[in-house]
């Protein structure tokens, strides 16, 4: 193997391309070292063997636009545990050949359209890989992952809403996990509160607004009044347990620190029962700030 070749192998994570090994490609795997781990590709025997080697292997020899899929996407996203199993997604068959633990899935062309690089792979967007994913589990990992993505800011109850889309077969357990999680209707309550501090004077308020610090590290915040650098976070039942609790403190204060905007926390019962009340607390903190 030529010098170039074995520096593109380790950039790759070892993986080499059988096709760069001349006319006898697994002969010369066999005389290198190498063990076959895709049809196509190849890892040094001494290197272990996992799913990022075989979706690395196969992002390499596809000769077709992928996407990998589901637990292997949500693996790449570290929102799951290493797929036994890894789909990689493709509109049509040919150009691409895999082989187990690899397996192929036809998908839209608007799915691959979607596709996101996450550590040099190409992988669907964390909402998609969410509603594919909770078609193949229970519905009780559903909402734990639902709420887990919600409760890390990762994801927003729109951005989720928006992937269930038509012939999405997780479609409905995801819609039914943001319904139990979320109280059913802390989106109304927010509304709600967004719709009464309009009307008290308050201007300048974005819903789910996306923040990206310097590291590119991401969250959300349901609402951003950015004048007086105040984050408004409505918290359902579950923000009460000991253990959210400490989450929720350790990220204003990263929110802080990153962004200078101190979070100030309601309780959606709050809104739910004393609007105006929440309203008339709200307001003067809600003044540019000096």
């Amino acid at each position: 193997m030529e010098p170039s070749q074995i520096i593109s192998a380790l950039e790759r994570g070892g993986v080499v391309d059988l096709a760069s090994l001349g006319s006898n490609p697994a002969r010369a795997a066999a005389r290198r070292g190498l063990v076959v781990v895709q049809r196509t590709a190849a890892v040094a025997a001494t290197q272990p063997v996992g799913a990022l080697q075989h979706m690395h292997a196969v992002a390499l020899s596809a000769r077709v636009p992928i996407a990998f899929l589901a637990g292997a996407a949500l693996w790449v996203h570290g929102r799951g545990p290493e797929p036994e199993l890894i789909e990689v997604g493709v509109n049509e068959h040919r150009g691409l050949s895999v082989a187990r633990p690899v397996v192929a899935r036809r998908v839209s062309a608007s799915t691959l359209a979607n596709v996101v690089e996450r550590h040099s792979l190409p992988v669907v967007a964390l909402e998609t890989a969410i509603v594919q994913r909770a078609a193949q589990v229970s519905s009780a990992d559903v909402l734990a992952l639902v709420t887990r993505a919600l409760r890390d800011r990762v994801t927003t109850v729109d951005r989720l809403r928006a992937a269930c889309r038509r012939g999405f077969a997780g479609s409905r357990a995801v819609r039914a996990a943001l319904v139990e999680v979320r109280g059913g209707d802390l989106e109304l309550q927010t509304r709600r509160l967004r719709r009464a501090l309009l009307a008290a004077g308050v201007t300048g308020l974005r819903t789910e607004a996306h923040l990206t610090s310097s590291e590119g590290v991401a969250c959300y915040l349901d609402l951003l009044h950015e004048a007086s650098a105040k984050a408004l976070e409505l918290d359902g039942p579950y923000h009460d347990l000991p253990e959210q609790r400490r989450i929720d403190r350790h990220r204003d204060r990263w929110i802080r620190a990153e962004f200078g905007i101190e979070v100030v926390r309601i309780a959606d019962e709050e809104v739910r029962r004393d609007l105006a009340g929440v309203v008339a607390e709200l307001v003067p903190q809600l003044r540019p700030a000096a």
